[in-house]
């Protein structure tokens, strides 16, 4: 009886040790939804070797604002010119400290975030400290330009663009374990073209993109206020902090006041690719809506309006895989004051131009442009 007592009082001290330390932390106990075993974690990458490295403080401090322990564990991959080398932190939460980031490793002998092998490491890292049957979701802020090949603009930079290297999708799919990645957050430019997510569609099932550039501060309000959408389940989590993000932007009164996001399920991507496969190209593309503001010839338009140029039976089966892989979009009237957004399917793709033709070569090469075209 004494050894039960003492037992049952034990385990009640622990818990108000263990509450009280939680307090220290992140002041009242807020009500999650009970998540769905195993336990998610999210994976922030901040590629900011580059012009974007003030951008990368501005995420670091909102994501240590909007993290409690509650949440579930959340990683920082970080790549900034203040830093010497690549290095992965982890937020944590002590008596000592409160919250604050802890060094899990730096990468000196690796330069970037578009490395390879850096990615590889840093993967079985966090797995390694993770529940085993961990998924992982995934946020990336870099500058981008979708599928675009290295170093064909010189602005922006590609698909996470570090110390002046680009990531291709396709590499970046093929990097990513199969079955463990819940999703991918692009807090970035130019990422919801069609080539990118039909690329990442075997490893990744759900993809927050944007169409149009992403205007500064991009997410990090997000961060701070609704960090914890991503922990829930999805795609409900992804919907809301979707819709967080929209009532921000429309909220604004200037130039800040433009947007472009989507949420896409990857699943029926090969449908779509099979209904669009020789498709018919618009004779004029001067009544096509273009989500980038350069000078030359558009390299992103709207998907869903080239589908509606489609014969009938290809047009209604690629119309149908559309709508199914759209799970969510919003888009302001328009960009930057001066671009209408008349329309806006949730997808873009790269149409030819006599303007681009080393970027009509690449295309094909792509794994959307090797099954449509």
């Amino acid at each position: 009886m004494t050894h039960f007592r003492w037992s049952m009082y034990r385990h009640r001290y622990l818990l108000f040790l263990f509450l009280l330390g939680l307090a220290g932390c992140v002041g009242p106990v807020e009500r999650l939804p009970d998540p769905a075993p195993p336990r998610r974690v999210v994976l922030v990458v901040l590629a900011g070797d580059n012009n974007l490295a003030e951008e990368v403080s501005w995420r670091l401090d909102a994501l240590m604002q909007g993290w409690t322990p509650m949440m579930g564990p959340l990683f920082v991959l970080e790549n900034r010119p203040s830093i010497n080398a690549p290095r992965l932190l982890r937020l944590v939460c002590d008596d000592a400290d409160g919250k604050h980031y802890r060094t899990i490793a730096s990468y000196p002998y690796l330069t970037d975030t578009t490395s390879e092998e850096l990615w590889r490491t840093v993967l079985a890292e966090v797995g390694r400290q993770s529940h085993p049957e961990a998924h992982l979701g995934i946020v990336l802020f870099s500058h981008g330009t979708g599928w675009l090949p290295e170093g064909m603009l010189a602005e922006p930079r590609g698909l996470l663009s570090d110390n002046g290297r680009e990531m291709t999708p396709e590499l970046l799919g093929q990097i990513l374990p199969m079955g463990r990645v819940d999703f991918l957050l692009f807090d970035m430019c130019f990422t919801a073209g069609v080539e990118v997510v039909y690329a990442l569609r075997e490893r990744v099932p759900l993809m927050l993109v944007s169409s149009a550039e992403m205007v500064s501060p991009g997410f990090t309000p997000i961060y701070r206020s609704s960090l914890r959408f991503l922990y829930e389940s999805q795609p409900e989590g992804l919907t809301k902090w979707a819709r967080t993000y929209a009532s921000l932007v429309d909220r604004q009164t200037d130039l800040h006041r433009s947007g472009t996001l989507s949420l896409v399920d990857t699943a029926p991507l090969d449908e779509l690719a099979e209904a669009m496969q020789g498709m018919t190209l618009p004779q004029d593309l001067g009544g096509m809506q273009r989500f980038d503001r350069g000078g030359g010839a558009p390299l992103f338009y709207d998907l869903g309006q080239v589908i509606s140029m489609q014969e009938k039976s290809r047009r209604e089966k690629a119309e149908t895989c559309l709508r199914r892989a759209i799970l969510y979009e919003w888009h302001t009237e328009t960009f930057m004051g001066y671009l209408p957004l008349k329309h806006h399917s949730g997808l873009t793709i790269y149409l030819s131009s006599p303007t681009y033709p080393e970027l009509n070569r690449a295309y094909g090469k792509t794994a959307w442009g090797r099954i449509v075209l």
